[in-house]
């Protein structure tokens, strides 16, 4: 026996009782419809064009576009780890970045008698440039801290933005075309994005690779993919991370040497070691934080210079038809395993880190 439930509303309540009574001897021996108890219901939920069947298996065919998160914080190539502990080693001593700088000023030098002097009076020399730095650009340290911290989001929150087409192979099953377009990061839940066209590169194409559905799930099969990666690290540090903390510098050589008063350090350097004058000191602390700079950048560039970043993932989904014309239009919870491989040295992407979802275009 069907239950019948009534809501009583503002309406129903303002009516007389002899109209309520009657209202209910005239639904007298009527259930309420519950479609749900039809099982031969035309529910447009189920096949909107009219021409699907709801045991018909799922159509995966069709082009998706994939949004990618990848963690490459653990397969980190050397290179990008060297740069990221140039910004450890700017910060990581008492009087940093004084003792990075003179470090870096001594390793451009290169020996003679100053080289033996400035060491001759250290840590004093680290104390006098640190008290001169900070009383120039108090927050130094700070932002130079930042750079590191928003470069090692970029690497944790890196994404790629890319279209997974899949086609039928005349009965012998899927294979999917994967094409690479551009690349996103967050920096402290702030989303950027660029093409690859941005970076003056083109589009990347994989195809032929194994695809299988069944059961709503997806699997996508081991394939490679070829990264811009230091390219797109440098435009990043210089484009968005360096503007962020300082609005007033261009790049990380023009944050190094608006923030450090080279004039003042070098007068500092003159007045402890009274030897040469202030105006050789200055100069050195302008190369210091240029070549510390260039460093960065270079090593940037010479990424892609050296060899290819590649990822190399396989990548599982659940799949679903949301609109009920037997067609998959959404992957979800995907997640991509695999590795990082540079120049033949291979970092294992970290598990449960590397996320995927996919949309039908």
């Amino acid at each position: 026996m069907k239950n019948t439930y009534i809501t009583l509303t503002g309406k129903l309540l303002a009516l007389p009782m002899t109209a309520f009574l009657a209202l209910g001897a005239g639904c007298a021996g009527e259930a309420l419809d519950d479609p749900g108890d039809d099982p031969g219901s035309d529910d447009p939920g189920d096949d909107p064009d009219g021409d699907g069947d709801p045991s018909t298996p799922l159509d995966a065919t069709g082009t998706y576009q994939i949004d990618s998160r990848f963690d490459l914080i653990s397969g980190m190539p050397g290179t990008v780890g060297e740069v990221s502990n140039t910004f450890i080693e700017m910060t990581d001593d008492p009087y940093d970045p004084a003792t990075w700088l003179i470090d870096t000023i001594l390793d451009k030098w290169d020996g003679g008698f100053v080289e033996d002097l400035l060491e001759g009076a250290r840590p004093g020399i680290d104390r006098l440039v640190h008290e001169k730095m900070m009383e120039n650009a108090p927050d130094l340290v700070q932002q130079l801290v930042e750079v590191g911290d928003r470069f090692g989001q970029v690497a944790r929150e890196f994404g790629v933005n890319s279209t997974l087409e899949v086609v039928g192979d005349d009965g012998d099953g899927l294979s999917a075309t994967h094409t690479a377009m551009g690349y996103h990061f967050r920096i402290n839940g702030t989303e950027h994005a660029y093409t690859l066209d941005e970076l003056e590169r083109d589009p990347v194409v994989v195809e032929g690779i194994g695809f299988q559905f069944s059961e709503n799930n997806i699997s996508v099969s081991e394939h490679s993919i070829p990264l811009q990666y230091g390219g797109f690290l440098a435009m990043v540090l210089d484009d968005v991370i360096i503007p962020q903390v300082n609005a007033e510098a261009d790049d990380l050589g023009d944050l190094l040497l608006d923030l450090v008063n080279c004039d003042a350090v070098g007068v500092s350097i003159y007045n402890e070691l009274g030897f040469l004058n202030a105006d050789v000191y200055a100069g050195l602390c302008e190369m210091g934080l240029e070549t510390g700079a260039g460093f960065v950048m270079d090593k940037l560039v010479s990424i892609d210079e050296q060899a290819q970043v590649r990822l190399i993932i396989s990548g599982t989904a659940h799949a679903a038809d949301q609109s009920g014309d037997r067609r998959i239009d959404t992957f979800s919870s995907g997640e991509w395993s695999g590795a990082i491989d540079y120049a033949g040295s291979m970092g294992t992407l970290l598990e449960n880190a590397n996320t995927f979802s996919g949309t039908r275009m």
